[in-house]
């Protein structure tokens, strides 16, 4: 199974209210249409910036697990996607802007278990490898920095995602990682960050270009969920 990061900058000449509201409602509804998908989460964007690093430039951020990556980029011949959701994403999504991130994602911690309607706070740390690192070699060292990152932090849940190299032998990839952090609320992840962030961000600076990462505070609408289990790191 691989998942999916859909990078989804906001339409122009809508506002921030108005693009959460289509996307948790009409949106939400076509998605489900979409027998492939095994499990859909959105990470609508908190609009809160994080010392040390940038904030993302992305409204929103579905992330979609597929049983393989033939059927996420088979999904562009659905008739089930293109003859609803793909129609409905121009209505709030400027399409000049809109990317994809194809990951293989692993659960590095799990003290905080999520129901469907669980409450909690989101952190996406979208990575981008440094100067002179290839790709190989970054996703070689990437799991042993993230496991180590969010080891040393007071998340009560943390995923690491790394860019496939089949999309990396294709393109040069928005992101090369993810490192996905979850505190029981707003204020545990604003403490949390403060405490433990610049810790955090020198961890990055290791494998990453810090100055082209981004940090994406969202909240979670767990739309299909819980899908298949995510494989653990040993």
């Amino acid at each position: 199974m691989i998942k999916v990061y859909a990078l989804l900058p906001k339409r122009p000449d809508i506002s921030a209210a108005q693009f959460h509201e289509h996307w948790s409602t009409i949106h939400r509804e076509h998605a489900l249409r979409i027998d492939r998908l095994r499990r859909y989460v959105q990470a609508h964007r908190i609009h809160e910036d994080l010392e040390g690093i940038a904030t993302s430039p992305y409204e929103g951020v579905p992330e979609v697990w597929y049983d393989s990556r033939e059927s996420a980029l088979g999904q562009s011949e659905d008739p089930s996607y293109t003859e609803y959701a793909q129609l409905d994403e121009p209505n709030f999504v400027d399409m000049t802007g809109i990317a994809w991130v194809h990951t293989d994602e692993r659960l590095l911690r799990d003290d905080l278990p999520l129901e469907q309607d669980t409450d909690v706070a989101k952190l996406l740390l979208f990575v981008r490898r440094a100067e002179g690192t290839s790709p190989q070699a970054f996703a070689e060292r990437w799991p042993t920095v993230a496991a180590e990152l969010a080891a040393g932090t007071d998340v009560r849940r943390a995923a690491m995602a790394t860019t496939l190299p089949a999309q990396q032998a294709e393109m040069d990839p928005t992101y090369d990682g993810v490192l996905e952090l979850w505190w029981p609320d707003l204020d545990g992840l604003r403490a949390g960050w403060a405490t433990h962030g610049p810790a955090v961000l020198d961890g990055l600076a290791e494998v990453a270009d810090v100055d082209r990462c981004h940090a994406h505070v969202a909240y979670e609408l767990r739309v299909i969920w819980p899908g298949p289990a995510r494989t653990e790191l040993p």
